[in-house]
């Protein structure tokens, strides 16, 4: 994992179909790597655990959400004038907009 996001590591173990065939369910919960389902060589599919998978999804449902966010030119200005009022001290604390968000549980 790179900052808590899984990525398919270089390293990943190679299984053949007819090994995946071999597999159940037990095998794949205990599975720690991802496996490259190869036939004759070629790779056909990945197989990684579900938790990883969500944890992907969201990362690149977050990406996303921010290319949307920057390529709308009056978002994107918004969000650098935001940035450099910050910098400059300017503006309003948290805890001041919405206690709720800064208070310990």
């Amino acid at each position: 994992m790179i900052n808590g996001v899984p990525y398919i590591d270089p390293s990943i173990d190679d299984i053949g179909v007819s090994q995946l065939r071999k597999l159940n369910a037990t095998d794949l919960r205990k599975a720690k790597k991802t496996l490259v389902v190869r036939d004759n060589n070629e790779p056909l599919a990945v197989v990684l655990k579900y938790e990883q998978f969500l944890v992907m999804q969201n990362k690149l449902q977050e990406a996303l959400s921010t290319v949307d966010l920057l390529t709308q030119k009056k978002d994107a200005q918004a969000v650098i004038e935001s940035l450099r009022a910050a910098a400059e001290g300017k503006g309003v604390e948290l805890s001041d907009l919405a206690p709720e968000l800064t208070e310990r549980k």
